[in-house]
């Protein structure tokens, strides 16, 4: 895998469960926090495009979801590392994002996430 440019963009999926507020738009904290380990997994729009797949691929078979993204260097700035999932044949841009997420760190992902939004997730009725 060659270096990472601090200008790609990671994505991370968003369930309606996570959203603070709907107007103005918020995310809670609960959508950044590690999930396997000191990961958070996302997809790397890089390695989306290598495979011929864009971003809309990251929402299928997750209805409802949305979708907000990040700049490496965004993420890097917040002392989190982009580690790509090699073994992931069925999803080839999955990637993790390493590092600890303190209180404060998940609060600059939830603004962060909040202010980028690629597609809103369905709210609810």
């Amino acid at each position: 895998m060659q270096k990472i440019d601090d200008a790609d963009i990671v994505y991370r999926r968003i369930t309606p469960r996570w959203v603070k507020s709907w107007e103005p738009f918020e995310l809670s904290t609960a959508g950044f926090q590690n999930m396997e380990g000191d990961n958070m997994s996302g997809h790397l729009q890089s390695l989306l495009e290598a495979n011929d797949l864009d971003w809309t691929t990251v929402l299928n078979g997750h209805d409802g979801y949305g979708l907000v993204s990040f700049t490496v260097k965004e993420l890097k700035d917040l002392n989190q590392a982009i580690e790509p999932i090699l073994e992931d044949k069925d999803d080839p841009a999955h990637i993790h994002v390493a590092g600890k997420k303190t209180g404060s760190i998940k609060k600059k992902l939830a603004a962060i996430g909040s202010n980028n939004v690629v597609q809103m997730p369905r709210q609810p009725e």
